[in-house]
């Protein structure tokens, strides 16, 4: 299994970085998945590359599947501010906006 060299901007989980053929990144999960439909492989300078084989070019053998990380990305939950969570002396302007937004 590759190591991860980077971390997911959404959810923070370990992600493989691979280079596309355009020149971009494409964050990968770092396991293989066969259920995964991008191929990659390390090329002679030791940079992740990643393709998407299809039916002229299939997966070469020394190339591993690995299933693109957007697809399995979970977000933390985020928490809407209530008043409770507001220190003394702030006060939520919430409710008047919703207040004021409906007919």
């Amino acid at each position: 299994m590759p190591r991860p060299n980077g971390r997911c901007r959404r959810c923070g989980a370990p992600v493989l970085l691979a280079v596309t053929a355009a020149g971009r990144l494409q964050p990968l999960n770092p396991q293989p998945d066969p259920a995964g439909n991008v191929a990659v492989y390390r090329n002679a300078a030791g940079s992740w590359r990643a393709r998407v084989p299809n039916k002229a070019l299939p997966a070469l053998p020394y190339e591993r599947i690995h299933m693109p990380h957007h697809a399995t990305c979970k977000p933390p939950a985020t928490v809407t501010p209530g008043p409770a969570q507001f220190p003394a002396g702030v006060v939520s302007l919430a409710e008047h906006r919703r207040k004021r937004r409906t007919p």
